[in-house]
């Protein structure tokens, strides 16, 4: 007779809610707006002035960065429902050319990779020793490598006392790297189940993001240390082949990630 196999740990799921989202996603959205409109008045007050001091600011600047996010998976379908939030980690190398001569206007690009974890919960059946057993309330958590290029605008107010402050909006293009997944139950009552760590079908290659946010420079020479706070929404996550084990119908969800990035631009 085949013994159930079951893990030595018992399965927690926070109530953690992130209600101050909305709230801070609507004020970076708001002072995003407003930035144009200051940098279109402080190029106009200077337009009799030299506006680029060659010292603090470059024609092109390369930079590095590392930070942690905040994600959340979203479903759209009935056949999932949303579980806590995540964290999860970002970094990659920046180029970011001027735009314009009097450098308030750069392009942004590079190569990010992103790691980010995302949970469902969802009734599914499981072969449980020998026998199918349908599961109310099975715990999906997928874990996501993304090698993603970004393609974006930064608006950079001119250099006062050492202090930049910037904006940037655009598109992240992203292609999987890696994916894997796990799902946690119960099992009458007494034990927690956990399937293997293994790769993922779920997941789709490829995924688009647009994304904004707000930020700091601090000029050291011809170099800035730099803060960022961004949000971006993935638009798909899941491929055609994620569907319920029940109801055949597919999975369908977006990723809403909060990024708070340092780095250095030279």
């Amino acid at each position: 007779m085949k013994k159930l196999q079951v893990t030595s740990y018992e399965l927690q799921v926070t109530g953690y809610k992130l209600r101050f989202l909305p709230s801070a996603f609507c004020f970076l959205l708001f002072a995003f707006c407003l930035l144009p409109f200051a940098l279109f008045a402080q190029h106009k007050s200077t337009h009799n002035k030299p506006t680029v001091n060659l010292n603090e600011s470059r024609a092109v600047y390369f930079g590095l960065f590392f930070g942690p996010t905040i994600d959340w998976l979203s479903p759209t379908t009935n056949q999932i429902e949303r579980e806590n939030a995540t964290g999860g980690v970002i970094a990659g190398a920046l180029v970011e050319p001027s735009l314009i001569k009097e450098r308030f206007l750069y392009f942004s690009t590079g190569v990010v990779v992103r790691y980010l974890q995302g949970k469902v919960n969802f009734d599914n059946r499981y072969m449980v020793n020998g026998s199918l057993t349908e599961i109310k309330k099975a715990i999906r958590d997928y874990e996501t490598v993304y090698l993603t290029l970004p393609t974006g605008v930064k608006f950079k107010t001119n250099p006062v006392k050492n202090c930049v402050f910037t904006g940037v909006t655009g598109l992240y293009h992203n292609f999987k790297i890696t994916g894997k997944q796990f799902d946690s139950f119960e099992l009458d009552d007494k034990y927690n189940i956990s399937t293997k760590n293994d790769p993922s079908d779920d997941i789709a290659l490829f995924a688009e993001s647009v994304y904004a946010g707000l930020g700091f420079e601090y000029v050291v020479g011809k170099s800035r240390a730099f803060a960022n706070l961004e949000y971006s929404c993935q638009f798909n996550y899941f491929n055609k082949t994620a569907k319920s084990s029940i109801s055949n119908d597919r999975f369908g969800g977006i990723v809403h990630s909060m990024h708070i990035v340092f780095g250095f631009l030279f």
